[in-house]
């Protein structure tokens, strides 16, 4: 196992609580017995659903292939059937589930939409979380490293190449013919915390300043001015033009 997998891990762990518990709450009453999560990662997110109970039959796939081999022993106890693969590759579109799963995944990917519809047409739920990044300090930010480093905003450690807003995230359900019916808003605290451990003086106080800030003016405040957290749950409710309008897409590598 890689040092890197290994460190990615320890990342994603640190968030995998809020995120299990934005499955429970936004699930809560609803009948669900089957779960698959698509990309998976290290398996984090899954192991905390399966811990608490949130169904009875899980699933999960995760295209790394290093990130692959860490869920795999991370849920070699659990009974999931954990696939290497993308959504469509490990033939998970071929059957119907309860709730499909996919936190933190759409900022990583090309066309969003489009992996919207396909898992929507296979789930009677769905649960998305993304990182709200498209506000006006985080474009400020952007433009000020453009200036500075020259390099763009899709040249970035996590991987993001995605920036939603919380208006993004409901265009993009409605374009993909679902509906929110839940939605659910927190700032991740413990990982600003862990980002602040051992960082210098200046780096410390500015992560543990939005701590405070978000005790102080609350998660929905400071989605709006600066960051957080955003899942939603969607069914099939949605109107009966699926594709029609604008693509909420920021980004692909074929855009002029």
């Amino acid at each position: 196992m890689s040092s890197a997998v290994d460190l990615q891990d320890a990342w994603l762990s640190i968030g995998a609580v809020e995120k299990a518990s934005s499955v429970e709450q936004l699930a809560r009453s609803l009948d669900i017995h089957s779960v698959l999560e698509v990309g998976c990662g290290t398996g984090a997110v899954l192991a905390e659903i399966v811990r608490r109970g949130i169904g009875s039959e899980y699933a999960a796939c995760e295209p790394s292939p290093e990130l692959f081999a860490h869920a795999r022993s991370r849920l070699y106890e659990a009974d999931v059937d954990l696939r290497h693969g993308t959504f469509e590759s490990s033939a998970f579109d071929q059957r119907p589930w309860d709730l499909i799963v996919v936190s933190h995944v759409l900022e990583h990917t090309v066309d969003p939409a489009a992996l919207l519809v396909q898992v929507l047409a296979a789930a009677r739920y769905v649960i998305v979380e993304v990182p709200i990044e498209g506000t006006r300090m985080g474009g400020f930010r952007s433009r000020l490293r453009r200036l500075v480093t020259g390099r763009e905003r899709t040249d970035n450690a996590a991987g993001h190449i995605q920036f939603f807003s919380v208006r993004d995230v409901h265009r993009l359900v409605h374009w993909s013919g679902g509906r929110v019916l839940r939605t659910r808003t927190y700032f991740p605290v413990a990982t600003f915390r862990n980002m602040a451990s051992g960082a210098a003086a200046w780096r410390r106080a500015y992560y543990l300043g939005w701590v405070i800030a978000n005790r102080v003016l609350g998660p929905r405040v400071l989605l709006l001015l600066y960051y957080g957290h955003f899942a939603v749950l969607v069914d099939h409710g949605g109107p009966d033009d699926r594709g029609a309008g604008t693509h909420p897409l920021f980004w692909h590598p074929d855009a002029p």
